[in-house]
């Protein structure tokens, strides 16, 4: 029979959120309901911050893990992410002007080709497409 000295005691379980650092980002992980102790041990290889589920900060997407603690993000860390948005966002409008110059604006160039439409019909649709799907 083990003596006290070397079972192990937990912590009563609780709800705990799970926030990463992944790069200059941070992500919610959900949450999960168990002992604070064994939570450190699932997630000893990786910048955690695991705090009770009930006191996550409504601002927490800005702030980064350090230490396991969630603190403010440095000027460096939120530059970073308003750039790597910027990038998405873009990005995702390339996707969706391609679609559409593919859907919408080729037709009517082969048509304004073939005499069947106007320069300026093709142009504006570009245009149009353009400010459907603005660049940052």
């Amino acid at each position: 029979m083990k003596d006290e000295k070397e079972t192990l005691k937990y912590s009563e379980p609780a709800e705990y959120a799970i926030l990463i650092q992944d790069g200059n980002r941070i992500k919610y992980n959900g949450t999960r309901f168990d002992a604070i102790e064994r939570l450190h041990t699932d997630f000893a290889t990786i910048d955690v911050a695991i705090i009770p589920a009930a006191e996550v900060p409504e601002n927490w997407a800005e702030m980064s893990v350090k230490d396991g603690a969630l603190v403010p993000a440095s000027e460096e860390v939120i530059a970073a992410r308003k750039e790597t948005a910027k990038e998405a966002h873009n990005a995702d409008m390339d996707r969706l002007r391609q679609v559409a110059y593919v859907e919408e604006a080729d037709p009517l160039f082969f048509q304004w080709q073939r005499k069947e439409a106007t320069e300026e019909e093709y142009r504006d649709k570009v245009q149009e497409i353009r400010k459907r799907y603005p660049k940052i």
